[in-house]
């Protein structure tokens, strides 16, 4: 069994939100089995929770933004995203003191270093997965992307487009 993961204890840092210049303090707090991932604005009197779900992606345009019905927005998450995926976060609490994740270095880099100061705790439930039953293909104009049912994981990445940075 694969056991879902939090983290020890919680964290914190301080840094600027990219689009919007303001100083943003986010807290990494551990979480309960089964919780997910979770931001919560701590700006808004009452605190505004959003659930990272893919319901909620409404903009990605120059970032990643989950938004709820009322409007209310967090964004620039791909960085802290790509770092809970990568040591297997399941369960957190995020908390911001504004409406967008710090760009930090623009890396997922800080986040990791941040998490893994914290330490990441094992907790008693099984992880869940996906799992990919038939082809799924997604195309847009020029640009596609292809999951493809496999027994194990396994990425075949291509780029392929005309930019003197690809060589």
């Amino acid at each position: 069994m694969i056991q879902q993961n939090t983290l020890k204890k919680s964290i914190q840092c301080t840094g600027i939100g990219l689009h919007s210049g303001k100083i943003i303090t986010l807290t990494l707090r551990p979480a309960s089995e089964n919780t997910g991932i979770i931001y919560r604005r701590i700006d808004l009197i009452p605190p505004v929770e959003l659930v990272s779900h893919v319901d909620m992606i409404k903009n990605t345009k120059f970032c990643t933004s989950l938004e709820n019905k009322n409007g209310i927005k967090i964004s620039t998450i791909e960085h802290l995203s790509a770092a809970l995926s990568g040591l297997w976060i399941d369960n957190i609490v995020i908390e911001l003191t504004g409406s967008e994740i710090p760009i930090m270095d623009g890396s997922a880099w800080p986040f990791v270093n941040l998490i893994l100061r914290a330490g990441v705790k094992k907790l008693a439930y099984e992880k869940k997965f996906i799992h990919i039953k038939q082809l799924v293909r997604v195309e847009k104009e020029d640009k596609w992307i292809e999951v493809i049912p496999h027994n194990q994981f396994t990425l075949d990445v291509t780029i392929d487009f005309d930019h003197p940075i690809f060589y």
